[in-house]
């Protein structure tokens, strides 16, 4: 095959690889083929600046273990300088004596007792990326005998942008990833059913209330969205998500969030949702998220620490405990019923609550104490939680 069809076809699995997210087992070894080598491999070398050694973290095309065990015996690390001390260049496919005089090389026990014993005391090598905690090489081993190298460098002319270039991709899709789990995590932090919409009104994130509460009684959560039970109430609720994203993909300024309550079929209280618009940084092509929607439940029991009502607000054990009836929506009476108390005391109890929060009436209270971090999730409950943001059982 000729060596630019063979260099395309390499190319565009490359990228294939990265995108799918899918290993090639097969590529590092065509790819060294039409290099002239018989071996590729990957290393990908963490910098621990503290002892002064890039540590392997991920190999492919050669058993970690055997590099992991090589730098405990020998304690050697990934080279990344030439010869003369300066740094390795990216994208530049170099031969071993570039980096390593052999006749230093020979000197060494590393030499003697794992390279020539794998085969590995010939070959070349690629920085494909370098950052400020990691690093990735490309290894080629055991040159083909009679291999023309007018033709590998030619080949590597074509091949190395791309790599380098797919690699940089990769490790930005690493970054994306990681930046969405933790959105996703934080996600959890709410203590109410929250559901994020992209640009596009479809489903960005869910966290786990808005998954496990959200399957019926009036509001479902499902591949195709957010929706009402109610064709009315669910008109007005797809009209709100178009409006407050299209609002966010359009406006320069914050425009307002809005409000709509949901019927449900089991009798209990409406729903209550609050819409609400994220602008973006900076305009983006992409799928980025355009609207959060919070489902208040008012019939659901807030369950509350009493320990950190106290710290947030300065109450009392006693102020706390009925300030935390009067959040989970109980009346002055049902609260003196329920905690054993007189009517008056809890009056005066509530009147000294007030005082410290700086509220006069109890809807102010409420609305104080459901938007304090007093609600959030312990760490043990954190622990319990299954994440998965983007996971496939929901209901189609």
């Amino acid at each position: 095959m000729h060596l630019d069809t063979l260099c395309s076809n390499l190319i565009d699995r490359f990228y294939a690889c990265v995108v799918d997210g899918e290993p090639d087992d097969s590529l590092l070894a065509d790819m060294a083929e039409t290099l002239g080598f018989e071996a590729g491999s990957v290393i990908n070398v963490r910098h621990d600046g503290e002892a002064a050694q890039s540590l392997c973290v991920m190999a492919a095309g050669v058993d970690i273990d055997v590099c992991r065990q090589a730098e405990q015996d020998y304690k050697v690390s990934v080279s990344a300088c030439l010869r003369d001390g300066s740094p390795m260049p990216v994208g530049r496919l170099l031969e071993r004596d570039s980096l390593v005089a052999i006749e230093d090389l020979r000197k060494q026990a590393f030499f003697h007792e794992f390279s020539v014993p794998n085969r590995l005391e010939e070959g070349a090598k690629m920085l494909v990326y370098r950052g400020d905690e990691r690093s990735i090489f490309i290894n080629f081993a055991r040159p083909t005998h009679g291999a023309d190298t007018r033709r590998r460098d030619r080949a590597t002319r074509i091949l190395a942008p791309h790599m380098v270039r797919s690699t940089l991709v990769h490790v930005r899709l690493e970054q994306t990833e990681s930046f969405r789990r933790l959105c996703w995590e934080s996600a959890n932090l709410c203590p109410y059913p929250m559901v994020v919409f992209d640009n596009h009104k479809g489903i960005f994130l869910a966290n786990s209330r808005a998954e496990s509460a959200l399957q019926a009684d009036g509001l479902m959560l499902g591949r195709n969205g957010l929706r009402a039970a109610v064709p009315k109430e669910n008109q007005k609720l797809q009209e709100l998500l178009r409006n407050v994203t299209g609002a966010s993909n359009e406006a320069e300024a914050m425009p307002h969030g809005a409000e709509l309550a949901v019927s449900r079929p089991s009798g209990k209280r409406p729903y209550q949702l609050v819409v609400m618009p994220l602008m973006p940084g900076r305009q983006s092509l992409g799928l980025r998220p355009a609207a959060v929607v919070l489902i208040f439940d008012p019939d659901e029991e807030q369950h509350a620490s009493i320990s950190r009502c106290r710290e947030l607000f300065g109450f009392t054990r006693a102020e706390a405990e009925v300030a935390i009836g009067v959040m989970q929506g109980q009346s002055p009476e049902q609260i003196a019923a329920l905690q054993g108390r007189s009517l008056t005391t809890v009056r005066n109890l509530l009147k000294r609550a007030f005082q410290k929060a700086d509220v006069s009436r109890q809807s102010e209270l409420t609305r104080l104490m459901l938007r304090s971090p007093m609600l959030l999730p312990g760490l043990s409950a954190l622990s319990e939680q299954q994440w998965d943001p983007f996971r496939a059982s929901w209901p189609s």
